[in-house]
């Protein structure tokens, strides 16, 4: 299992390229490029996986993708949604297209993105009404209008970080393929069985070695690290759908109730009924 480099084919001639998505799903490989990338999705849910973070999206859903950032979208499987059509614009440019005297705000956009940023609240709304026009510019228009979405988003406090700053530490630039494919597995069987022993066999390693290995590069142990991201996908399940807390249970790959309250209620501090009651 590893991460796929993707070609864009855009990038042939132009530093900016904005394209309209419409098909019948959107279950991406796990994959990777040098170019930044903004996705706005129209209409499609799902499990969006960014870097280490695995997150349900919706119609509304915009993030901002750094360099390199390894990222794909997962439909939801529910019969519900099953006919539902993928809609969705994504804009790419290069990295370096920015990095120029004078946008020093922006630059540090850029640095910040290679995390993943999810936009919020008013941030989203006024870049949701510019990028929807994009993909019928001409190229100056395209510059100017991705220019003014990223001055939006650097003086915006509605950012949310996706990735971890364990895995943005270790990331495509420090060649760390091993930490890749121990990512991708975690997140594409998240809510599945996970075992130590099988993501040892994905990093050739023997057990007792990939867990010296894996403690000493995020300073978790791989269990540990399993309920954290599962914790994190239920919170948001908690705070973005009707699904009662039993559901959210199995929902998130814990096998029983009580494991998932104890170890809910020791990460976030609160239980799940109180986490959800609370809006946290």
């Amino acid at each position: 299992m590893r991460t796929t480099l993707e070609k864009i084919e855009q990038f042939k001639n132009v530093d900016i390229s904005a394209k309209r998505i419409d098909e019948t799903n959107i279950n991406s490989v796990f994959h990777f490029h040098p170019e930044m990338e903004l996705t706005y999705i129209e209409s499609s849910f799902g499990r969006r996986v960014v870097g280490d973070c695995s997150s349900i999206y919706k119609p509304g859903d915009l993030v901002l993708l750094g360099s390199n950032l390894p990222h794909c979208w997962i439909n939801s499987t529910n019969a519900e949604n099953q006919s539902a059509k993928c809609r969705a614009i994504v804009i790419h440019f290069g990295p370096s297209l920015f990095k120029i005297a004078g946008l020093q705000d922006i630059f540090q956009v850029l640095e910040n993105s290679n995390r993943g940023l999810q936009l919020n609240g008013n941030l989203l709304s006024e870049v949701e009404s510019i990028i929807k026009k994009m993909p019928d510019f001409t190229s100056i228009d395209l510059f100017k209008a991705l220019l003014d979405i990223l001055h939006l988003i650097s003086k915006s406090s509605e950012l949310q970080p996706l990735a971890t700053e364990n895995f943005r530490r270790y990331s495509h630039n420090a060649k760390n393929e091993i930490l890749h494919r121990i990512h991708q597995y975690i997140a594409q069987n998240l809510t599945d069985d996970l075992s130590v022993s099988d993501a040892a066999a994905i990093s050739n390693m023997s057990l007792s070695a990939f867990c010296h290995f894996f403690k000493r590069t995020t300073s978790l142990s791989f269990s540990e690290y399993v309920n954290e991201q599962r914790i994190g996908y239920a919170s948001r399940l908690l705070t973005e759908s009707n699904l009662n807390i039993s559901q959210i249970c199995y929902e998130s790959g814990f096998k029983t109730l009580s494991y998932f309250n104890r170890r809910f209620k020791e990460i976030k501090g609160v239980p799940p009924n109180e986490f959800r009651s609370t809006g946290n």
